[in-house]
């Protein structure tokens, strides 16, 4: 039985990786890492060493992860991530709304519309003469899909279409702030940047780099309660974000993209 016995402490072990936020951190599709923590679970428990180091890492991580998620350990340092600005009163020459999560229907996922509905209601509020959304696309079985119906839905709805422009084909938070200083310029530099909460502190790093004077927003999440962290789901949620977003704030301050210690 040690053979089905690895398999399954392997998949114990995937679960939990999973969790934590790992393998989105590196950029993989998460339900691909399944056979490869099931097959080695199986061939490492074959030896002592490997029976050993798999027990041992799957008790220590799901003790970590019970710290995180039934203890409000990590609520100090995700909320000191986040960045959100005061609005100035004086009109910006911008509001800028991230892209992010899409269904294979083409539809906007919660993040998107998150950042979107609030950038909606910051242009009116502020009356900014633009609102920019930037459109990244990705394959699906029988089409290229992007964004752009479901950001013209909800800007159609507010009424805001003589004002709306598109940053095309954007695959990094850098490639938006390149395409939006690409279309303002330095006459039209003190812009809103509309995000998810833990997203703030390094998109707003990088528009910042570009040239831009940034006004960041924390967008309502959709997805997790940003202020309470109260629930276990929550917790867990938020986790995951957070490391990805220090993961990712180290590689653009290594890429050069940022300033270090932003």
């Amino acid at each position: 039985m040690t053979a089905p016995t690895g398999a399954l402490l392997g998949v114990i072990l995937w679960l939990i990786v999973t969790a934590l936020g790992l393998p989105a951190m590196m950029g993989r599709f998460w339900v691909s890492y399944i056979p490869v923590f099931l097959i080695l679970g199986a061939f490492s428990f074959a030896w002592p060493f490997g029976r050993r180091f798999l027990w041992t890492t799957t008790l220590v991580l799901t003790g970590f992860l019970a710290l995180i998620a039934y203890t409000p350990l990590m609520r100090a340092p995700m909320q000191a991530w986040i960045r959100d600005d005061a609005i100035p009163l004086t009109p910006l020459d911008a509001v800028v709304a991230l892209s992010a999560d899409m269904t294979d229907d083409g539809i906007l996922g919660p993040d998107a519309t998150g950042r979107l509905l609030d950038a909606l209601r910051l242009v009116k509020q502020n009356n900014a003469p633009l609102l920019l959304t930037t459109r990244y696309s990705r394959p699906s079985l029988h089409r290229r899909l992007t964004p752009d119906s479901g950001q013209r839905r909800l800007v159609s709805l507010a009424g805001l279409e003589s004002r709306w422009r598109i940053l095309p084909d954007v695959k990094t938070t850098r490639d938006e702030a390149s395409r939006a200083w690409a279309l303002l310029g330095a006459s039209h530099s003190h812009i809103a940047v509309v995000t998810s909460p833990l997203h703030t502190r390094r998109a707003c790093a990088v528009f910042e780099a570009a040239g831009f004077t940034v006004t960041c927003v924390a967008a309502e999440s959709l997805r997790w309660a940003r202020r309470s962290l109260d629930e276990v789901s929550d917790r867990v949620l938020a986790f995951e974000e957070y490391i990805y977003e220090r993961a990712g704030m180290v590689k653009y301050e290594r890429m050069g993209w940022v300033k270090a210690g932003s």
